[in-house]
Formats: structure tokens, sequence, C-alpha cells
């Protein structure tokens, strides 16, 4: 049996993931499949894929088989970058697998999930040594 949830299940305070005419970056690994596997489902959908984060980026997507360590990865470098893309008023979604798999509407068994949203909501609060 799928633990995916349907979109409105979420607890999600963000407007939703639209993927006709979005501009996505994949971040981390997944569990739903390779990179490839998951830009091919974003671009079935009408949306585009890019390698980077920068200023015209809507979706950050992170995979779920993430661990605390994700902010010493490259996924911590583009999640950083979108956070202070964010800061200036870019407006850049960061959204876990679990959300994006979601509101692609298909059955996913998604891994344990490290809590990343707590560490996010605290980035930049403390001294980083």
């Amino acid at each position: 049996m799928s633990d995916v949830r349907r979109p409105e299940e979420l607890d999600d305070d963000y407007d939703p993931i639209v993927f006709p005419g979005g501009t996505f970056c994949l971040t981390g690994e997944f569990a739903y499949g390779t990179k490839a596997d998951c830009a091919g489902a974003i671009e079935k959908r009408g949306g585009r894929v890019v390698a980077n984060v920068t200023t015209r980026l809507h979706y950050l997507i992170v995979g779920s088989r993430g661990g605390p360590h994700w902010k010493y990865r490259n996924a911590g470098t583009k999640i950083e970058k979108a956070i202070r893309l964010n800061e200036k008023g870019y407006g850049i979604r960061i959204a876990k697998e679990e959300e994006w798999v979601a509101y692609l509407g298909e059955s996913f068994t998604a891994p344990p999930q490290h809590d990343m949203r707590r560490e996010l909501a605290g980035w930049g609060t403390e001294d980083d040594e």
C-alpha cells in the first residue's frame, strides 16, 4: 500500500505545485527513481527541469533519501542558494519529494524522512563554524 497522500491531505501552507510552465531543479537522492525519471515526470506534465538554482526557478524539489547531513552535500548548497534568493524576494518554493509526488498524482512509497523543515526554519540563525 502506498503512503502517499493526496495534495489536499498535505500539511502544506504553500500554493500547489503547478507543472505547466514551471521551472524545476532537483536535488538530493529520490526514492521515486533516478533524476532522469523525475525529470521525465515533470516534463511529461509541461514543466522544465534545470540543473542549477537561479532567479528564474519556481521549484526546488528535495529528494527524500537525504539524511541529517544534507547541508554538507551538493543538495545543501542548492537549498542554501534557494534560501538566499528567497531572502531577496524571489519566491522559490522548496518542496520535499513527498509533496512533489502528491501533485504528480502517482502511487509512491516514501522512505522515512529527515525533518529538513525544522532545520530550514532555523537556517542562518545559528553561528556556523
